[in-house]
């Protein structure tokens, strides 16, 4: 685990009232900026990881049959993470903001911010190609303000307008060990289908934040070396036409 990741006590959010902001949301006190010169990594520490727990080892070769599990691994987020009991449309009336969801259900990770310990920020994934920032008090409750980094201009910067939550709810803010990754749902499981003379067939199920997705299907000859499939790749080394041997050899980078 990376320095700075912390171990919290999980603590319930509550409501809040949008047009009452808190002391603690004045962001031009609270996280001042440098204008062209304050960057993302001057400011946020991140307070959670992504960490897998897989069945396999690289390289390890195992014997298997159709029907036979491949591989699984769980994949969380360890550390502090914010979580909204239902999706929260957060937004400015200016015209030219940016209108933002935070999922229901969905564990956010968390950042620390150097200029005070009253506030957290959470990054989001935005299509404009910058990195967007909003800000959470110690209640949970959303700050009015979000903050952009423009990649182009190479600065951070605070958005236009007063922004708020509809409905108004506030994130619970949470803690998870390494010992629960386990248990979790989320990640990713690979079975054999089907062996015969020619092919191999496998099916690949990947859990996000605990939705299962559709099996995606992948066939390949049974003469190859490797197979690349949803991000992981096997070195097939003996295969009869009920069973074969194998070895995970690459696995995708975590989020």
């Amino acid at each position: 685990m990376k320095p700075g990741i912390m171990a919290v006590v999980a603590c319930a959010g509550a409501t809040f009232t949008a047009s009452a902001v808190a002391a603690d949301c004045r962001l031009a006190d609270t996280v001042p900026l440098r204008m062209y010169v304050t960057k993302p990594d001057d400011l946020f520490l991140p307070l959670a990881e992504p960490l897998a727990v897989p069945s396999y080892r690289l390289g390890e070769a195992l014997t298997v049959k159709a029907g036979d599990i491949v591989l699984s691994r769980k994949v969380a987020m360890v550390g502090k993470l914010a979580r909204f009991d239902a999706d929260v449309a957060y937004r400015s009336r200016m015209p030219f903001s940016t209108d933002y969801t935070l999922k229901g259900g969905v564990d956010y990770p968390l950042l620390a911010i150097s200029t005070t310990t009253r506030l957290h920020a959470i990054a989001l994934k935005v299509s404009n190609g910058n990195d967007d920032y909003v800000f959470v008090d110690g209640n949970g409750a959303l700050c009015e303000k979000p903050m952009v980094y423009e990649h182009w201009h190479e600065y951070l910067t605070y958005r236009a307008g007063r922004y708020t939550a509809a409905p108004e709810l506030a994130a619970h803010q949470l803690s998870t060990e390494p010992a629960a990754v386990e248990a979790g749902a989320d990640g990713d499981t690979i079975l054999v289908d089907h062996i015969d003379a020619a092919a191999v067939d496998f099916s690949l199920r990947r859990t996000v934040h605990g939705k299962m997705g559709e099996a995606q299907k992948f066939s390949f000859d049974i003469h190859s070396k490797e197979v690349a499939l949803g991000g992981y790749t096997l070195r097939l080394d003996a295969a009869t036409p009920d069973s074969l041997t194998l070895a995970v050899v690459g696995e995708p980078a975590l989020p």
